[in-house]
């Protein structure tokens, strides 16, 4: 495992040659060199903000051999839905939780949630209603 080989790796993951990721993180090319040469260690403000780059966390840019992974980042697939509003309320009712519960399962079949994700989980604290 090196820091180094992780840095190189991961900024070639992102197509950055040292010049630009230098400019990311506001340092030279020549300390990026030093950097992926595991001449020097990077200050922890800099591996933080490479972290924020690289999309890694911080304990697996320094400890994991990210180098193995022939693909360090998964797929991102987006799916539009339709926009929906979000409104505060407040339920006077003997049985609040149930009458929420009923409209929120109304609200995910009613604005398509359901449709979309079919999988989509409903969490209460005294039991699930949806699938």
């Amino acid at each position: 495992m090196s820091l180094g080989n992780n840095i190189s790796f991961l900024r070639k993951q992102k197509k950055l040659t040292q010049k630009q990721f230098a400019d990311k993180v506001n340092v030279t090319r020549q300390t990026v060199s030093r950097w992926e040469a595991d001449e020097v260690i990077p200050e922890l403000d800099r591996l933080v903000e490479m972290c924020e780059i690289f999309a890694c966390k911080l304990d697996a840019l320094v400890r994991e051999d990210l180098t193995g992974q022939s693909e360090i980042y998964s797929e991102i697939k987006i799916k539009r839905i339709a926009p929906f509003k979000a409104a505060g309320y407040v339920i006077v009712s003997s049985n609040p939780e149930d009458d929420a519960l009923g409209h929120m399962d109304r609200w995910a079949e009613n604005c398509g949630l359901k449709k979309v994700c079919p999988n989509v989980k409903l969490i209460s604290k005294r039991y699930q209603k949806w699938n």
